[in-house]
């Protein structure tokens, strides 16, 4: 057992802890993206567990499909935050929220300029 899966085997008992809590104080309604966030994470840290045990499976088409569901879901936290912190102030939140619109979809129109199929 190397270093690597001894930090993963950290961070997904700190997941679990950090998901039973929000659970036991009922903030599982409250932060509804983070909750998701954090189980996905923790099943997706599971499943690569399992999917390399599995010789058969191609480990790049599931990082592939986890980053993209990952992504997704930072995003949605990071709107939810922006909405949660700028609530009172509308002007800026507005403001905020084109400046994050624009650049995820420069980002997204970046990143599609630079796929390679490779055959």
């Amino acid at each position: 057992m190397n270093w690597s899966w001894i930090a993963q085997g950290v961070s997904d008992a700190l997941v679990v802890v950090l998901i039973i809590r929000l659970l036991s104080l009922k903030l599982h309604r409250v932060y509804r993206l983070f909750c998701a966030f954090l189980a996905f994470d923790l099943i997706s840290s599971l499943g690569a567990v399992f999917i390399e045990s599995l010789p058969h499976l191609d480990y790049r088409v599931y990082w592939i499909l986890v980053r993209a569901v990952s992504w997704i879901l930072y995003l949605c936290v990071v709107y939810a935050l922006l909405h949660a912190i700028l609530l009172k102030l509308p002007g800026i939140y507005k403001t905020s929220k084109k400046i994050l619109n624009i650049a995820f979809v420069a980002i997204v129109g970046l990143s599609l300029l630079t796929i390679r199929v490779d055959v």
